[in-house]
């Protein structure tokens, strides 16, 4: 059940808790945990999607695809915020961007 979109989502998990856990602490539970969250729930979702039938795989990813929007945005709050540098939010986006291009793939090949 370990598929290469599942994989590259807990990479990115290890790498963000990494920097979410070095927030100032305000944000550090605010902010910081709502990523973290999302992340998680994105994880939650790719593994139902692999679990469940086809009907319900649509919804888990399409609610994937909306955690990975959000992520990006609050990433770019962390930047704006000057917690992160762009550097960092670049890697992480261009990360999330590839995790959307597989949602979107396995959403497209679900549909034929």
């Amino acid at each position: 059940m370990n598929t290469i979109t599942l994989q590259k989502c807990t990479d990115l998990y290890e790498q963000i808790t990494d920097f979410t856990n070095k927030f100032p602490k305000p944000l550090r539970y605010t902010l910081g945990q709502k990523i973290d969250n999302l992340l998680l729930h994105t994880i939650q979702n790719i593994i139902q999607a692999e679990i469940d039938y086809s009907i319900k795989k649509d919804a888990a990813l399409n609610s994937a695809l909306i955690n990975t929007e959000t992520l990006k945005i609050l990433i770019r709050l962390a930047v704006n915020k000057k917690i992160l540098k762009e550097t960092v939010y670049f890697s992480f986006a261009s990360n999330l961007i590839e995790i959307q291009k597989m949602l979107n793939g396995w959403r497209k090949s679900l549909a034929k």
